[in-house]
């Protein structure tokens, strides 16, 4: 689930300690921990990793957005989270913990990097958006 932008960790944590509550053993990967734990939930906090987006999208910005410049607000955003994240020492220390998981869930917005994640654990996975389907995700959800 890492991505930068509180908005889209709101969206996902419902069903993450939904899912924590029923008694499955949930360890999630984000910029957002839990302020006090929570039965079943190991938190793998990237806090510090890369400045967060709280309140941090300006209208402004969005009054001049064109397509091209959208996409490449975009994708330097997922480059930027891609390369920190992937590198980080948390993400490192889970490659190496030979941890087992039955399922992964993925975001899928800006970019597939946290997909070779699911490659590296050989895990089913599940992804989800928490914005509305963009062009790029069409052929993963057969459009």
């Amino acid at each position: 689930l890492p991505h930068t932008g509180k908005s889209h960790f709101d969206v996902f944590e419902p069903l993450v300690l939904a899912l924590a509550a029923r008694g499955h053993q949930v360890t999630v990967l984000s910029f957002y921990p839990q302020k006090t734990p929570v039965a079943n939930y190991t938190d793998i906090s990237l806090v510090g990793t890369l400045p967060v987006f709280v309140n941090a999208l300006q209208f402004d910005y969005l009054k001049g957005s064109t397509p091209i410049s959208d996409f490449n607000f975009a994708s330097g955003i997922g480059l930027s989270v891609c390369e920190s994240v992937l590198t980080s020492p948390q993400v490192k220390s889970l490659i190496s913990s030979g941890k087992h998981f039955d399922l992964l869930i993925v975001e899928l917005f800006i970019s597939d990097c946290f997909l070779s994640l699911v490659d590296f654990f050989g895990a089913p996975h599940i992804g989800l958006s928490s914005s509305m389907d963009l062009p790029h995700h069409n052929p993963r959800i057969g459009n």
